[in-house]
């Protein structure tokens, strides 16, 4: 029996944020994107489609408050060999909870703004200048979701599949507390059965 995909859910809108060089720019240039990039997959039988937008970007500076706005994550993007990149996550963090405080029924809102903090450059070891566990510490600490580190010389497209997947799970459970419930619930499930293959 031939099995139908469900309708499309309008895209997410995903915000790429982080200080100048940090490497936005590189990594959506791996969608072959500069400013921004469209990424689709299956959740529950049923196509999802984000755009990652990198709001820093010249061509888009007149639409930064209006995508900021309307977000329904953001990726906060540092440099880990460049320790001030790192700090300005809490910078970047506050500007999120304001820009997003309009809109109440968004699924980011005030203090539980929807991120994933990735740190850029791991393959340049020799001058890596915040660790891989302070910054997976400090992004708990701020209420990340999930952190990441990666480089364009490895690059994947993991860590957007996954919070495409994590946003559309969001709109299943807008309740922080029975989403991250759920989102534990599939991690688990998918290192057990990656653990049985």
């Amino acid at each position: 029996m031939m099995t139908t995909s469900k309708k499309p859910e309008e895209p997410f809108t995903i915000v790429i944020v982080g200080d100048k060089g940090v490497g936005k720019t590189t990594l959506l240039n791996r969608f072959g994107q500069s400013e921004g990039a469209v990424m689709a997959t299956h959740v529950d039988n049923k196509e999802v489609i984000a755009c990652f937008w990198d709001v820093l970007a010249p061509s888009l500076s007149g639409y930064k408050d209006k995508l900021m706005k309307k977000a329904d994550a953001f990726l906060v993007v540092y440099d880990v060999t460049k320790e001030k990149s790192f700090e300005s996550i809490l910078e970047w963090n506050i500007t999120m909870k304001l820009k997003t405080i309009e809109f109440p029924f968004n699924v980011a809102v005030s203090k539980h703004v929807m991120m994933m903090v990735i740190g850029s450059k791991n393959d340049l070891e020799e001058k890596r200048a915040v660790s891989k566990e302070h910054g997976e510490e400090y992004a708990k600490k701020l209420g990340a979701i999930a952190f990441r580190e990666m480089n364009t010389l490895n690059f994947t497209k993991e860590p957007f599949l996954w919070m495409l997947q994590a946003v559309s799970l969001r709109r299943k459970f807008p309740n922080r507390e029975k989403f991250m419930e759920q989102l534990i619930k599939e991690e688990d499930e998918k290192s057990s059965k990656n653990a049985q293959s």
